[in-house]
């Protein structure tokens, strides 16, 4: 990575950093400084990610990480300047090119084969990750952002937007092609669930540039062995005859072989695979349409075992927040899912648990409101420790039946 870039990565982080914890005052200055020259750091960030993005595909193409790297990093500053929310920075990134990028990453990044085990090429860093490796965080650094536009979310138009953006039938292949990967959908169905769309289509640029690009260096004399030839390396054959394309590839093992993830890569790809879910609720909830709906029954239909994992692990929870709207406190609630691991539901479930709940919720005074209101939290945070001991602990323990 060179000095320049290597500067842009730590003053990016920095700004990250400062904005953590929904700190506002810097949230703000990353928009507008109260002296001269002010320079609008968010829209730059912005500005970046639009310049950089239509080079990632031939970057991963040709085993380079450090461009995904500096977009991963932008996303990551994004998100956190407008978490909070924040009004003027989400109606930044609304009036920018940003959700049209974010469509664009979500229809045209996907996994696919491998043809070496080398890490990607990342320059002043120890990381070693694989192409897919960088795809998974890719895409969930994409919806991390998505999901802080709906913090807080009271103006309808924030949803609508992101409606228009998104394409729904894609959102939805990219979940059933994650939950082969996890073992959630059979390895050998077209991740197609309408029979409406095909990544080929998404890709198909992507195919042509790196096919161009491949020539390019094989005329050029820079293939090497790093590389191969065009005629060992083409985007649009192995592509045509992959699993992604519902090829007959194909056993789960099989294709996670062929993708050359990381040690430990499904924790990464259930969060991405969850996040598309709760994107797809979030726009639920406002879309008048029924399209949304329309996506998430056939997601049902056709794929019952990834539907059913989804189902009984997210949860819903609505938030009472005082945001300040026209110069006034006033309350705003949030809906924020959030997932739940097999261990913490089958704790949960057990009948043991549900008997010692019930104990706590009954023993909560109750004539005094605020009496009531500081016991029932402090039981839920004594409930909260003696489960994550039982999931940590108990689970591996011979004696773990007593503790359930």
């Amino acid at each position: 990575m060179q000095a320049e870039t290597a500067l842009l990565m730590r003053a990016l982080r920095l700004c990250q950093l400062l904005s953590e914890g929904q700190f506002r005052p810097w949230q703000r200055l990353m928009h507008k400084q109260p002296w001269l020259p002010s320079f609008d750091l968010l829209e730059g960030c912005l500005e970046l990610f639009d310049l950089i993005l239509p080079i990632i595909p031939d970057t991963l193409a040709l085993n380079d990480g450090n461009i995904t790297v500096l977009a991963l990093q932008l996303l990551e500053t994004i998100s956190e300047s407008i978490q909070g929310p924040e009004p003027k920075n989400q109606q930044t990134v609304l009036s920018s090119n940003f959700l049209a990028g974010c469509n664009r990453v979500l229809s045209s990044v996907v996994y696919s084969p491998v043809d070496h085990d080398s890490p990607a090429r990342i320059d002043g860093t120890d990381t070693r990750a694989t192409v897919s490796d960088l795809k998974s965080w890719l895409k969930s650094d994409v919806l991390k952002c998505t999901l802080a536009l709906f913090e807080a979310c009271n103006n309808p138009r924030i949803p609508e937007l992101v409606l228009e953006f998104f394409e729904l039938p894609k959102l939805v292949s990219q979940m059933v092609q994650a939950g082969r990967i996890l073992g959630l959908a059979d390895p050998a169905e077209h991740p197609n669930t309408h029979g409406r769309y095909d990544f080929a289509e998404g890709f198909g640029p992507v195919l042509r540039a790196s096919s161009i690009s491949l020539m390019w260096m094989k005329g050029e004399g820079l293939g090497g062995e790093t590389l191969g030839s065009s005629s060992s390396y083409s985007p649009a054959s192995w592509l045509a005859s992959s699993f992604v394309m519902g090829g007959k590839a194909t056993t789960r093992q099989e294709m996670v072989d062929a993708l050359r993830f990381s040690a430990g890569f499904e924790e990464t790809v259930r969060g991405e695979l969850f996040s598309l879910f709760f994107v797809l609720r979030h726009l639920d909830e406002f879309d008048s349409s029924g399209r949304v709906q329309l996506e998430i029954t056939a997601l049902q239909r056709h794929h019952p075992v990834l539907f059913e994992f989804l189902a009984e692990r997210t949860f819903e929870v609505e938030l009472v927040r005082q945001q300040l709207v026209r110069g006034a406190l006033q309350p705003q609630a949030e809906k924020v899912f959030f997932a739940v691991s097999s261990d913490a539901l089958e704790v949960t479930n057990s009948s043991h648990f549900q008997q010692h709940a019930r104990e706590v919720l009954f023993a909560v005074p109750r004539k005094n409101p605020v009496e009531k209101a500081r016991a029932l939290l402090g039981q839920l945070k004594t409930e909260m420790h003696r489960l994550r001991w039982i999931v940590a602990v108990a689970r591996s323990s011979p004696w773990r039946r007593f503790a359930i």
